[in-house]
């Protein structure tokens, strides 16, 4: 594997252990630990709750690093090239905010599934930290594509399922009038004028 980085990536070399691991860790582990969990998962559960299991686990861990950069300005690699003034967009310990929205965005929809659906109990307390940690670390990534995409599967999910569709319905009804009474406001937000 570091054979292939170097021939293939020679830049991460050039900056260090730090560049080196942070290559391997996108190229190589993410992929690894949802293949071990997959492959080789000791119990009984069928091989979908198996993966719902390892994108939840992984994306709860990935939105927890976002907010931490997201307030403090640290994450893993001390990258902080997405970090403008006035405009900071978080990306976690992936390259940039959209591979980072899009993955947050996977699971937060795969938890409001899991949930809508009334998947195994276990399952269900993952999805929930999912959903709490999930939707500020979709913002701190700023990332129109994600965020709009999320908000599209999720209103379909929970409008779908027969066990959320009046709750839908009534979340949707009170985002509606939010949007409309607080719209001056979002509009003269710099996030608005930025990113939307």
């Amino acid at each position: 594997v570091f054979a292939s980085l170097a021939i293939t990536s020679a830049s991460s070399f050039s900056t260090g252990v730090v560049g080196t691991l942070r290559t391997f860790y996108q190229t190589v582990a993410l992929g690894a630990m949802l293949y071990y969990a997959v492959g080789f998962w000791r119990g009984r559960s069928s091989s979908v709750v198996k993966i719902c299991w390892a994108v939840l686990a992984s994306a709860v861990l990935q939105s927890v690093m976002v907010i931490v950069e997201w307030r403090t300005g640290w994450n893993l690699w001390h990258d902080d090239t997405w970090h403008v003034t006035g405009d900071m967009r978080a990306t976690g310990t992936l390259a940039n905010p959209a591979l980072t929205g899009a993955f947050i965005g996977v699971g937060f929809v795969v938890a409001l599934a899991t949930l809508c659906w009334e998947g195994p109990p276990r399952l269900r307390r993952v999805a929930l930290v999912m959903l709490v940690v999930g939707l500020p670390a979709l913002y701190a990534t700023k990332t129109r594509g994600p965020i709009l995409a999320t908000l599209i599967v999720a209103v379909a999910c929970v409008l779908l399922s027969r066990r959320t569709r009046m709750i839908g319905i009534g979340a949707f009804a009170v985002a509606a009038l939010s949007l409309a009474l607080f719209w001056p406001q979002i509009r003269d937000s710099s996030v608005y004028q930025t990113r939307v």
